[in-house]
């Protein structure tokens, strides 16, 4: 009896306390939460089936602003995972549109995610195969919303988007540097010390992080991968990978968060979400038709606009 009564008792303390108060070791209790809809028919991360995806061809992506550098970003360890964070006046910076998206998106932040072994980390997994860890950027409509939180909270399936690309093990990366040389400073979120400070992170043009390729990708309309699990957000997951060396793949490692394991242990690995399932969602495949291919310009014909528009609202009444 008393057995049963703790486990009452540890199913509602998720409950009290809210969405701040979650872990990625108690996955199991995020639909609990007040308010989480961690439940629901629309959730991220997946498995990517590709032999099922839908082939089409959605066009390229501009991005407006990646290639610049600035020197007001900041490094956070949010206490479950690595955030660069853009400021206000730094979000004016980064555009994202194309890519078959209905609008333009502003970006908010990159952060990441990792195993504890190279055998997995990734989020998302392409035909069940994870990889070391996996890099996301943030983007929400700001024509809209005021912020990414209000964007995903409104619940509009195009109010928020992000782009993800897997990491995996290879040569050293330089563009990873200007950060992963200053995660010593914030890897231990305990000590209270959990943010560079604005302004204090080597400038980078974030363009220099995504792989080489953003041809070609999957698109999958889905929710936030932590909770309270908003379906507001529109996937994109590159098929073209990013690679680190191993001794880079080990700093991110050496971060210590907000909550123990069941062994005690603080280190912020394996800080994933389980797949979820599909639940008759379609996932397309975009990649470049023969005459599409321009050496990198963006040009929409009339007849491609068209099949963009339908393609869209089919996204959104598969969502119902």
């Amino acid at each position: 009896m008393k057995f049963f009564v703790c486990v009452a008792l540890l199913a509602v303390v998720p409950a009290v306390f809210g969405v701040n108060n979650w872990s990625y070791h108690t996955q199991e209790t995020w639909p609990l939460i007040s308010g989480s809809q961690c439940n629901g028919n629309s959730q991220s991360p997946i498995n990517i089936n590709s032999s099922i995806a839908t082939t089409t061809d959605l066009g390229s992506f501009v991005l407006d602003g990646y290639t610049d550098e600035n020197t007001n970003m900041d490094l956070v360890n949010n206490g479950n995972k690595i955030v660069i964070q853009f400021h206000d006046d730094v979000e004016d910076l980064y555009k994202l549109s194309g890519g078959g998206l209905p609008t333009t998106y502003t970006a908010t932040h990159i952060h990441f995610h990792w195993g504890s072994m190279n055998s997995g980390g990734s989020e998302h997994q392409i035909d069940s195969t994870p990889y070391p860890a996996e890099l996301h950027v943030a983007h929400y409509d700001k024509s809209k919303y005021a912020d990414l939180t209000a964007a995903v909270t409104s619940m509009q399936w195009d109010a928020a988007t992000i782009l993800g690309a897997f990491i995996e093990v290879g040569e050293h990366n330089t563009a990873f540097d200007p950060f992963l040389s200053h995660i010593s400073q914030i890897a231990n979120y305990s000590s209270g010390v959990t943010s560079l400070g604005q302004g204090n992170l080597p400038s980078f043009p974030i363009r220099s992080v995504l792989p080489s390729d953003l041809s070609k990708f999957y698109r999958y309309n889905g929710s936030k991968a932590v909770p309270d699990c908003n379906e507001a957000i529109i996937w994109t997951i590159f098929t073209d990978t990013i690679s680190i060396s191993q001794a880079q793949l080990d700093i991110f490692r050496t971060v210590y968060g907000e909550h123990a394991d069941a062994q005690g242990n603080y280190e912020v690995v394996d800080n994933y979400r389980y797949l979820q399932p599909l639940n008759g969602r379609t996932v397309y495949y975009s990649r470049p038709t023969p005459e599409s291919t321009d050496g990198g310009a963006v040009t929409i014909s009339p007849m491609r606009a068209l099949f963009i528009v339908a393609l869209t609202i089919c996204m959104l009444f598969n969502r119902f």
